[in-house]
């Protein structure tokens, strides 16, 4: 354990899970865009221990759109030039957003510690990006802003320590999600050896 580490009190854990990761799938790169999905898995970061319960979220954009989240004629080209299979996944949704949201929050309390760090890379476009939503829907995030951690930043920092950790990003937020919790944890082990 670093130094760093050793100075901050240890949260004491209830069995749930320490972290969680989100990835979002979008149509647009403001707050407000409309949401093709959501995928969040609760992790321990320290154990690398993954839950067996995923959350993953199709939904439907068209409903979204005319209750006013936005799209991107930009966003949109960029959807042409990806994989038939991330297309398909992302665009054939059906799950109204506030039903999703509401399921996530769920997800969250069932296996995730009160004070979780909400893991994203990164929380300024996807935590940004439902937080709109739930403002939208009149209902407060259920994480506190200080306990948002960046994927890249903290891949960035251990640069050092690892040739180039892979980004194997599919744009299949459920196979995303999996992908950057293996690499948060790699380098967490890797700063934390003994």
């Amino acid at each position: 354990m670093n130094n760093l580490e050793n100075n901050l009190p240890k949260r004491q854990l209830d069995g749930r899970f320490t972290d969680i990761m989100i990835d979002l799938e979008t149509l647009d790169t403001k707050d407000s865009t409309a949401i093709l999905s959501i995928a969040a898995q609760a992790f321990n970061i320290e154990t690398g221990e993954v839950c067996p319960d995923n959350f993953y979220a199709t939904l439907n954009y068209e409903r979204q759109i005319q209750e006013g989240r936005t799209i991107s004629v930009d966003t949109m080209l960029w959807w042409g030039n990806q994989s038939e299979e991330a297309k398909a996944e992302a665009f054939g949704g059906n799950k109204p957003l506030w039903e999703a949201l509401i399921e996530l929050r769920r997800y969250f309390n069932k296996y995730c510690y009160t004070d979780r760090h909400v893991w994203a890379k990164a929380p300024a476009f996807d935590l940004s990006a439902l937080k709109h939503a739930y403002d939208q829907l009149e209902q407060e995030p259920y994480w506190d802003y200080s306990n948002e951690r960046d994927v890249r930043t903290y891949l960035w920092s251990a640069v050092n320590l690892i040739a180039q950790t892979e980004d194997k990003a599919t744009h299949i937020s459920k196979q995303d999600v999996a992908n950057q919790i293996g690499q948060v944890c790699h380098v967490y082990q890797l700063i934390n050896r003994k």
